[in-house]
């Protein structure tokens, strides 16, 4: 999943009733999922600020709610945002996704598709918009080689987003694992007109990230962890107030 927050080049919020369409959507397609191998996680995150493809949304920090229902390949998504920690029981948010995604795995090759409804506060000014998405992994040597392409079908209609990377995740102990991540971006000029106010074609960030995962017992979890990302063209640089980031960030988590 990717997400996102604030005030874009266009200032317009969805209307009330798309958003209760979605939103009942996602409540129905959940309520169905009731047979054996159904599988809930829930994380609630504590960032030190919000950067979404190298783009500075929010630099103060944020309280953010990640929830998955999966049922075989099947996993609907629901996630959030906001400064106070109401986003954490799904109230008050600034931000809310709603996404639906299947993955299916042939040795090493993994491949997944979404399709995900952004939805946010009318009082941010920003507009509502549906993304597609298609992924492929490679699992080789420990190592999980991926590349992702995003596509904007509503507010952005044909803003293509690509990512290609690599995650290494590695058991210490019983207790403990640690993760690590290095992903390069691309923004088509449709992506980077409307997000940066820039409407050229580039390499836009390069990013990594590393967490240390504690597993308190049962299904419980904590995770720190510290990410940096860096605006590579200076076209892009020059048009945003801060470039680069660092943000830290703490997240607990519950898995069934």
């Amino acid at each position: 999943m990717e997400h996102r927050f604030l005030p874009r080049i266009e200032k317009k919020a969805g209307s009330s009733s798309q958003k209760l369409g979605f939103i009942f959507a996602f409540c129905v397609c959940a309520a169905t999922v009731r047979a054996q191998g159904l599988g809930f996680e829930n994380e609630t995150s504590f960032r030190s600020g919000y950067v979404w493809r190298g783009i500075t949304l929010d630099r103060k920090p944020a309280v953010q709610s990640n929830n998955s229902i999966t049922f075989g390949s099947l996993n609907f998504n629901l996630w959030s945002t906001g400064r106070t920690w109401r986003p954490a029981f799904q109230a008050g948010s600034d931000e809310v996704d709603f996404a639906l995604s299947h993955e299916s795995k042939i040795g090493p090759i993994g491949l997944s598709h979404s399709l995900t409804y952004y939805s946010y506060a009318a009082e941010t000014g920003t507009k509502d918009s549906v993304e597609a998405g298609i992924g492929l992994t490679f699992d080789f040597a420990g190592l999980t080689l991926f590349t992702n392409q995003y596509l904007d079908v509503w507010s952005a209609a044909g803003g293509l987003y690509s990512e290609i990377g690599a995650a290494y995740e590695k058991e210490i102990s019983s207790s403990w694992a640690i993760d690590t991540s290095l992903t390069l971006g691309w923004g088509s000029s449709a992506f980077n007109a409307y997000n940066l106010g820039v409407a050229r074609s580039a390499w836009n960030v390069v990013a990594c990230e590393i967490g240390f995962t504690y597993r308190l017992g049962g299904e419980f979890q904590v995770r720190p962890s510290l990410a940096a990302s860096f605006l590579m063209d200076r076209h892009l640089r020059d048009a945003v107030g801060r470039p680069d980031n660092l943000i830290f960030g703490v997240s607990f988590g519950i898995s069934r």
